[in-house]
């Protein structure tokens, strides 16, 4: 008998570990597109309200008391106190959903769980191959699968 002839009882384990693997894969990506939507808008948060907290507090930090004179005498015809408190508020708000956001990329852990579900993809699909084209035995291949997907507990499976 060849080498690279397998026996018909390891052919349909090596079937239903590479179904399993597939499917695992499937669930990884499905994973990964929803988690790097996750991280994009939590980032994008980040950076869209430190920029208006920047703004807002940019024209009274260079302007000064001149500057909100000006503008609440412009805009409204008021006083430049209204223009300092709708600053002010705007600059807290954009604040505090700043912090907000980071916080949950923070506490949630989003960049390292999409970096650990993308090399357990890339460790799949190198499995995959190693048992279909490179005659892994089964049974390494199934430990290998369970060492693998042991690190990504959060990825649900379907």
């Amino acid at each position: 008998m060849a080498e690279n002839v397998v026996p018909e009882s390891h052919a349909g384990q090596r079937r239903a570990l590479l179904a399993r693997i597939e499917s695992r894969e499937a669930d990884i990506g499905a994973y990964l597109l929803r988690a790097r939507r996750r991280r994009d808008r939590l980032s994008l948060t980040g950076v869209v309200t430190g920029a208006v907290v920047a703004l807002a507090t940019a024209g009274p930090a260079v302007g000064g008391q001149d500057f909100a004179t000006t503008v609440g005498d412009t805009l409204a015809g008021g006083g430049g106190s209204v223009v300092w408190q709708v600053l002010c508020v705007v600059a807290l708000v954009a604040s505090v959903l700043g912090v907000v956001a980071a916080g949950l990329q923070r506490a949630d852990d989003v960049a390292g769980k999409v970096s650990a579900a993308e090399a357990c993809a890339a460790e799949l699909d190198a499995l995959a191959i190693a048992v279909s084209f490179q005659g892994m035995p089964v049974e390494e291949a199934a430990g290998r699968y369970w060492r693998i997907t042991a690190r990504i507990p959060f990825v649900a499976e379907t």
